[in-house]
């Protein structure tokens, strides 16, 4: 079964009748395509997932959602009444 493959490469090469000297960069450029295309599927199905992303939810309605940051509450709002663009920044997970 492999001869009957190699034979029939064989005779598409010889049909075609390019110069040998033009098989390399095409076999490069296909193993570089093929590579690529393998990265790109790979990287795609490798992203993160939250076990439990119900915990990053927030219930503007829950109170114990907010609890402790009343005063940065009233700072908040006094900030957004006077100036149209408030910018809030703190350290990664602060929760600012």
């Amino acid at each position: 079964m492999l001869q009957d493959h190699g034979e029939t490469a064989t005779s598409f090469l010889q049909r075609i009748n390019l110069p040998s000297t033009i098989w390399l960069p095409v076999t490069f450029a296909l193993l570089l395509l093929v590579g690529g295309i393998w990265l790109i599927i790979r990287g795609l199905a490798d992203k993160s997932r939250l076990e439990r992303p119900e915990r990053l939810l927030i219930d503007p309605d829950n109170p114990d959602h907010l609890r402790g940051r009343a005063d940065e509450i009233r700072q908040l709002a006094g900030a957004v009444a006077a100036q149209p663009l408030v910018f809030l920044e703190g350290e990664s997970g602060s929760g600012i």
